[in-house]
């Protein structure tokens, strides 16, 4: 088996641009307290982070349709099912414009009950009241920002997507850099409001270029709603619980360690939220990985999923160590470079930095479990690390231990939801299923993979033939599917002549009880191989268009920027 082939290429190029996404999202949660540090003070980062439940509020619907429709649609596309993936993205982008009105006139309502219940007072109060005037409007571009850019993500855009981030975070730096001296915590929130408009510029080039296969398709159904909140269920508890967690804690450490405690709360839950980052991880996985459920390729799932479970370990490490080396810079890039504030919070930074890989897998694990359809365990999960423990362990610690007992018990959380965890479900799941959960739909898949070259085309196909012998395919049948095979490669080869990268195929041989699905991908130039219509660049792409056209049961799909073509076979078929 390859260890480095299509399927590990792929995921480390969505790896990249992930966690940049996520890694921006984070920069983008922590501009505003990072300006308020550097031109107001201590004080303004603590009024940022009594804000945070709001934010997180925010942040839950701008996630309960975007991330279950960009689920729908690549399993859509994965089944190549391109009509229905049409109409989910054409909801998707009604709720959203819904939620967003919505969310703006609950926050425009709720001012006075929210402040009136978090316990914050004195000049922490002004500020954060201040910075409130203009959620509401942050709260709309927010939410069609994130559906905007998440399906031009789906869609296999990386650029568009890379350039929308780097345009959000310089938008809001320098506008709230400007606006910051004339408008204090006001200019702050105008920055962030403008660094989204600005991210929606390059997110909507993608739908004037080629490969956009994004188009709004007018649809409402209650089912397919359901369907999408269920699979955003996860991305959305989570922050609601950090939402209510914060809301909690804002109120236990202000009444008992006053406003240096809340400067300190303010950077470890500013630390807390790097866990978006390491999120990247599941956004990578999460367009291969559905597209690999589409097809029920459990081999390729179990591949796919050892790579990101390795980049999420690693993710969480270094995370950690440069915490552990950089603590104090952190605390400085919120304004805290001296005065009492400091030690007490570069040793809470630190303390809660130690749980950082196991935030980092738990992360991984909660995405992996809502995407193979098992939503209410994620759910759990997610709720149990991020609502309770968040909770409850670090109350308990402070009442017990005090100040650092708190800190402690944040490292700890992640440590007993992922025991937990894994203890329920290799007991209600069993011993077969632990820890996939997946339940065989074929009866054998085997997978091919190589570098594509002339000889390596012949080689696949002998390959392809010997497997289909082993499998009591006839003769016939055997050389037809090996023919297919080394056709197609040639003729990939033929269609990337100046491609001055070596181009990767994987092939996947999915048995069933009378038919065999042969799954090629590629990552070479996209085209449609099974029109028959073709553009003729060679010998090798003139017999595959005779091929595809006296061949039936045959189908053709971009992914998220590659080549899929799937061909059956029937083992009976002469």
């Amino acid at each position: 088996m390859v260890k480095n082939g299509f399927c590990e290429n792929k995921f480390r190029s969505m790896l990249l641009s992930g966690t940049f996404t996520m890694a921006i999202i984070y920069l983008m949660l922590l501009c505003d307290s990072i300006i308020a540090g550097m031109f107001i003070g201590e004080t303004g980062v603590a009024a940022i982070n009594a804000i945070t439940p709001v934010t997180g509020i925010t942040t839950f619907f701008a996630n309960i349709i975007t991330i279950g429709t960009g689920i729908l649609y690549s399993r859509a596309i994965g089944a190549m099912n391109k009509k229905h993936a049409d109409e989910l993205y054409g909801q998707g982008l009604i709720l959203s414009v819904a939620v967003s009105l919505f969310c703006a006139v609950m926050l425009l309502l709720g001012k006075e009950l929210y402040f009136s219940v978090n316990g914050v007072t004195g000049d922490i109060y002004i500020l954060a009241s201040d910075y409130y005037k203009w959620t509401p409007l942050c709260a709309v571009f927010t939410i069609l920002n994130s559906y905007i850019g998440q399906m031009v993500y789906t869609d296999g855009d990386e650029t568009c997507t890379n350039i929308s981030y780097v345009l959000q975070i310089i938008g809001n730096i320098a506008v709230s850099i400007i606006l910051v001296r004339p408008l204090g915590m006001q200019g702050i929130i105008l920055g962030t409001i403008t660094g989204n408009g600005l991210g929606l510029i390059p997110a909507l080039v993608h739908f004037m270029r080629k490969c956009n296969t994004l188009h709004f398709t007018w649809h409402l159904s209650v089912k397919d709603i359901m369907q999408a909140v269920r699979f955003s269920a996860v991305d959305a508890v989570i922050y609601i619980c950090w939402a209510i967690a914060d809301y909690v804690l804002i109120a236990h450490v202000s009444g008992r360690y006053g406003e240096n405690g809340l400067i300190s709360l303010a950077v470890v839950i500013s630390l807390l939220e790097f866990g978006v980052v390491m999120d990247g991880v599941g956004l990578a996985v999460q367009p291969l990985l559905g597209t690999y459920l589409g097809e029920n390729n459990n081999v390729m799932i179990k591949r796919l999923m050892n790579a990101a479970k390795a980049a999420a370990a690693v993710e969480g490490g270094i995370a950690n160590i440069l915490i552990l080396i950089f603590a104090k810079q952190f605390c400085g890039l919120f304004g805290i470079k001296d005065g009492i504030a400091l030690e007490p919070t570069i040793l809470a930074v630190r303390i809660v930095s130690l749980g950082l890989i196991f935030c980092s897998m738990i992360s991984l694990m909660t995405s992996y479990y809502m995407l193979v359809d098992r939503v209410g365990l994620a759910v759990g999960v997610t709720f149990l690390k991020d609502g309770i423990l968040y909770s409850v362990l670090p109350v308990l610690g402070s009442l017990v231990f005090g100040k650092n007992g708190m800190w402690a018990a944040f490292a700890v959380a992640p440590v007993v939801a992922l025991i937990i965890a894994m203890i329920f479900i290799r007991w209600h799941y069993g011993k077969a299923q632990f820890p996939d959960l997946l339940i065989p739909k074929h009866t054998d898949i085997t997978v091919l993979e190589n570098i594509l070259s002339l000889d390596k085309c012949s080689e696949l196909s002998e390959q392809v033939q010997k497997i289909m012998l082993e499998h009591e395919y006839s003769k016939k049948q055997s050389l037809k599917a090996a023919l297919f095979v080394e056709e197609i490669g040639r003729t990939i080869i033929e269609k990337n002549k100046d491609n001055k990268h070596a181009v990767l195929v994987e092939i996947s041989l999915m048995f069933e009880k009378t038919s065999v699905l042969l799954v090629e991908r590629d990552a070479g130039k996209v085209f449609d191989i099974t029109d028959p219509d073709i553009k003729i660049d060679g010998l090798s792409s003139f017999i595959l268009s005779g091929l595809m056209e006296s061949h039936k049961e045959k189908a053709y799909q971009t992914t998220t920027g590659y080549n899929r073509n799937m061909i059956r076979f029937y083992k009976n078929e002469d």
